[in-house]
C-alpha cells in the first residue's frame, strides 16, 4: 500500500496535460516518423529540424539528423571515390577537383553530422557517437593535408 501511495504522489508531481509546445513537438515527431517509414527521408529531416527549433534538447531528432547527414556524406563520398577511381590515370586538375570535392563533402555533410553528434553527446553518452566524431575528425585531417 505504501508503494502505491508513493507512486501516486510521484504521478501527481508530473503535469498530466502537455503544454502547447510539447503537443507541437510530439505532433512533429510523429509526422517525421511517418515520413521516414514511408521512405521520405528528406521530409523527415526537415520536420526533425523543426522539432529542434521548438525543442533543442530533443534527443530523437538530434540522433536522426546526425545519422541522416552522416549517411548522406558517406553516399556522396562513395560516389566521388567511385567516379575518381574510374579515371585510369588522373591528371593534376582531376586530382585537385577530387580533393576539393572531398573537402566540400567533409565541410558540409560531415560537418553537419559532427555538430549533431556533438549535441547527442551533450544529451546522452554514446560511444558510437564518439567513434563517428573521431572518424570525421580523421577525414578533416586528411582533407587539410
Amino acid at each position: 500500500m505504501r508503494t502505491l501511495t508513493v507512486f501516486l504522489s510521484c504521478m501527481l508531481t508530473f503535469p498530466l496535460v502537455l503544454s502547447a509546445q510539447e503537443r507541437e513537438v510530439a505532433a512533429l515527431v510523429s509526422e517525421a516518423e511517418t515520413h521516414f517509414l514511408n521512405g521520405e527521408e528528406n521530409v523527415a529531416a526537415r520536420l526533425y529540424e523543426e522539432v529542434l527549433r521548438a525543442d533543442d534538447d530533443n534527443l530523437q531528432a538530434t540522433i536522426f539528423l546526425a545519422n541522416y547527414y552522416y549517411l548522406h556524406a558517406e553516399r556522396e563520398k562513395a560516389n566521388l571515390e567511385s567516379d575518381y577511381k574510374s579515371i585510369r590515370k588522373p591528371n593534376r586538375a582531376q586530382r585537385a577537383m577530387y580533393r576539393n570535392s572531398l573537402a566540400t563533402i567533409v565541410t558540409n555533410q560531415y560537418g553537419k553530422a559532427k555538430r549533431y553528434l556533438q549535441r547527442v553527446l551533450q544529451l546522452y553518452p554514446s560511444t558510437g557517437a564518439e567513434q563517428t566524431i573521431r572518424k570525421i575528425g580523421a577525414l578533416e585531417v586528411y582533407v587539410r593535408r
